[in-house]
């Protein structure tokens, strides 16, 4: 191989790496910012040093490595998932009470005005 022959295949491999950096960064930044939301809305906190280091840890020191990547995703899938559930769970009790519970709002919006009365009598 001539130098000239090198030095484009040095500037592919540098490009090519740095392509893949710019993707591992993209997709780790917004991994992390779903994260968070999720973490909002569970009112939780990382729960190891591999999920501090995600929160926490200032972005250029995270290691972008494949592992480390899909460890990510699971640690965004597990809360997703647990989101999806706290979900369901606040659904679900609500329409099977369905009209049992309407029927117990309906009877004390009933009787709020007469204990309201009898208030005012004492």
């Amino acid at each position: 191989m001539d130098l000239i022959q090198k030095k484009i295949k040095r500037h592919l491999q540098t490009s090519s790496a740095q392509s893949l950096k710019s993707k591992r960064q993209g997709k780790f930044g917004e991994a992390k910012l779903f994260i968070l939301q999720l973490l909002e809305q569970l009112e939780k906190e990382p729960e190891n040093s591999f999920e501090r280091n995600v929160m926490c840890e200032d972005d250029a020191a995270f290691i972008l490595s494949a592992d480390n990547l899909d460890r990510v995703e699971t640690y965004l899938n597990r809360l997703a998932a647990e989101a999806e559930e706290n979900k369901w769970e606040q659904i679900i009790p609500k329409e099977k009470l369905g009209p049992a519970y309407s029927n117990k709002v309906l009877t004390s919006l009933i009787q709020a005005p007469s204990q309201l009365h009898a208030r005012e009598d004492d």
